[in-house]
């Protein structure tokens, strides 16, 4: 299926909203404040570290425990975690690369791998490239002394973004969508209409791109273990938990295939803790949806599988 321009454009403004309403949220780099406050500070500091993306900060309306992950971690472990929807590899580069000209650092080292982040759904979304933010932690890195931690980090996408975007061509083994535009146009498309074939379209875009040994996140995350080896940090890499139930539900058995496919590539680079396949589809917020979010029982299980190993790097 190919799209016009005026496609592409209805359905990027769908995918992304109005310009007015993709401002980030608060006034501040919150991460990088939150991350100076601990360890850019003499005194005592965290000895743990965890980075994350939307996973640490989603719950259930329905929740009894409204705890986030990144709280539950806060409340077992002598941590602090600083996430932000989704921060990914090239984001935890960055902010570790901070770490480094801080008086004060972490002994221990949490870093979530989302496969979802290596999607070119994820990979070249116009908000998820995160430039102001990574502008900032340059310039503390340059100086530390630099307000950099008070900038004011505001995105709003231009329909050359958005139109950009949804043109980009893709390659998507046994897919008829051969553009971003022809994924979002399925995505987009009425619930009720053709429901199985929509809800098999996210999966195969979020997560069953083949991913190259070359991608530029990978090369992130190589970095990431480069310097926390050099700053002396004992590090926990874990795949985040996703949908596996309901993807292999929607798509078969390719679906199982291509996670494996991608998450041996992945372990080929890093030492980590399979934790893709962890959570059963009742524990997420949305049992059918192609997102990570977890409800307070997913959460809970979660947390217990990093907490555990963590208990063990502190020693």
């Amino acid at each position: 299926m190919r799209s016009t321009i005026a496609d592409l454009r209805r359905f990027a403004r769908r995918l992304l909203g109005s310009p007015a309403a993709v401002k980030r949220e608060g006034t501040q780099f919150d991460s990088l404040a939150r991350l100076h406050a601990q360890y850019g500070r003499d005194g005592a500091a965290p000895p743990v570290l965890c980075f994350g993306d939307s996973v640490l900060e989603r719950v259930a309306r329905e929740d009894a425990d409204q705890r986030t992950l990144g709280a539950m971690l806060e409340h077992e472990l002598p941590a602090i975690a600083i996430s932000h929807s989704a921060f990914q590899p090239q984001v935890y580069r960055q902010l570790l690369r901070a770490v480094q000209v801080m008086p004060r650092r972490p002994s221990v080292l949490v870093v979530p791998i989302n496969i979802r982040c290596f999607s070119p759904q994820w990979d070249f979304h116009p908000e998820f490239q995160f430039e102001r933010e990574l502008a900032a932690l340059e310039r503390y890195i340059a100086d530390p002394s630099d307000a950099a931690a008070n900038v004011s980090i505001e995105f709003r996408p231009t329909d050359a973004d958005r139109e950009a975007y949804a043109r980009r061509p893709v390659e998507y083994p046994g897919s008829s969508c051969k553009t971003i535009g022809d994924f979002i146009a399925i995505r987009d498309a009425s619930p009720d209409t053709e429901r199985a074939r929509r809800l098999a379209t996210i999966f195969e875009f979020h997560y069953m791109h083949p991913l190259e040994r070359e991608h530029r996140k990978l090369r992130d995350l190589v970095a990431v273990t480069s310097l926390s080896r050099d700053l002396g940090l004992r590090t926990l890499f874990y795949l985040t938990p996703i949908n596996h139930e309901a993807g292999v539900r929607h798509c078969g058995a390719a679906f199982a295939e291509r996670y494996a496919a991608n998450a041996s590539i992945v372990r080929e680079l890093v030492e980590l803790a399979d934790l893709g396949q962890l959570v059963p589809s009742t524990e997420f917020i949305h049992p059918d949806i192609a997102n990570e979010h977890l409800n307070q029982s997913g959460r809970a299980r979660l947390a217990g599988e990093i907490v555990t190993r963590v208990r063990g790097l502190l020693g």
